[in-house]
């Protein structure tokens, strides 16, 4: 039987969020962003997930989304291999 999920854990956006994006040519709008971001959140909770919140990561600023680095079953943890402009995200 496959356990069902209970926890999820998400990571506040960084100041740097939409700084980072418009480096690479691209716009984020950041109450647009923030908006998506709690209603995600949001979203998580809404579907009988505990969200626990981890604080935002300056030095990776495109790093919102942990479920990403790891997998966590039965007392244990998968941690993955991240994309070279990834890794790091993982210990937090």
């Amino acid at each position: 039987m496959i356990p069902i999920p209970t926890r999820a854990l998400v990571r506040r956006m960084s100041r740097s969020y939409t700084e980072y994006y418009r480096q690479r040519g691209q716009t984020v709008l950041p109450d647009l962003a923030g908006s998506q971001h709690r209603a995600y959140v949001a979203a998580l909770a809404s579907a009988g997930l505990t969200v626990g919140v981890v604080d935002a990561d300056e030095a990776r600023p495109d790093g919102v989304f942990l479920e990403d680095t790891a997998v966590l079953w039965g007392g244990r943890a998968l941690i993955t291999r991240m994309h070279p402009d990834r890794e790091g995200e993982q210990p937090p």
